[in-house]
């Protein structure tokens, strides 16, 4: 072979493998995401993302929007306005309470104790669903009444158990020890309560607007009833 038509030869392999090593540029898979300069795209294009018309996915949803101002639209209903979320709620203190005699102000709910001196004489609040329960002091159950039969002696507290609420058509509440309608929305099988509102142990209409149909838009709380709009 010539040493011209070698020099062709070596010409014409350096050009095959410059462009083999191009084709597999283009054609190798990303990097792992896991490597440094793959993280640092892969951050910029989150930001794009978030920035751009797909940002939606990844931002939380707003909040809702305010129902009041001021009390004006929620006297109708026998409730106040809570200005930090904008709802009518049951109490913003205890003054509006009356019979329940507190506020729960993490709720604004009435409740019927926040101390064991607004419990009868033999009863202690339970911090937990601020309920008025028997106390059993000294650990003995004799003291507990046939819907509480057992005294916690953790709590000393009496409270109910599988036998004693069923007979009387309820269930029983672990955490107060008391015998209520209903501790979860699977307790309230009625199409027309199918909510469990917790604070008062029953089953009612609605919780909240949420639960309530296009004509009743608003959830008057006290009564969990839907009703219209003001």
């Amino acid at each position: 072979m010539s040493a011209r038509t070698l020099s062709i030869a070596l010409l014409t392999l350096g050009a095959c493998a410059d462009a083999e090593a191009r084709f597999a540029t283009l054609a190798a898979p990303p990097r792992d995401a896991s490597s440094p300069g793959d993280a640092a795209v892969d951050a910029s294009a989150l930001d794009d993302a978030v920035d751009g018309d797909t940002g939606d996915a990844f931002r939380p949803p707003p909040p809702p929007p305010s129902t009041c101002k001021d009390d004006a639209l929620c006297v109708p209903l026998g409730l106040v306005c809570d200005a930090a979320s904008g709802t009518c709620v049951e109490c913003r203190d205890d003054a509006q309470c009356g019979g329940m005699r507190r506020c729960d102000l993490a709720l604004h709910r009435c409740v019927e104790c926040g101390l064991a001196a607004d419990c009868a004489a033999g009863e202690i609040c339970e911090a937990t669903t601020r309920r008025c329960v028997k106390s059993c002091p000294s650990g003995d159950p004799s003291v507990c009444p046939a819907s509480s039969p057992i005294c916690d002696p953790a709590r000393r507290i009496c409270v109910c158990d599988a036998v004693s609420c069923p007979a009387m058509g309820e269930v029983c509440d672990a955490a107060s020890g008391r015998c209520v309608g209903c501790t979860s929305d699977a307790h309230c099988m009625s199409t027309t309560n199918p909510r469990c509102d917790r604070v008062r142990g029953e089953c009612v209409r609605c919780l909240s607007a949420l639960d309530c149909p296009a004509d009743l838009p608003r959830c008057d709380v006290s009564a969990s009833e839907c009703v219209k709009a003001s």
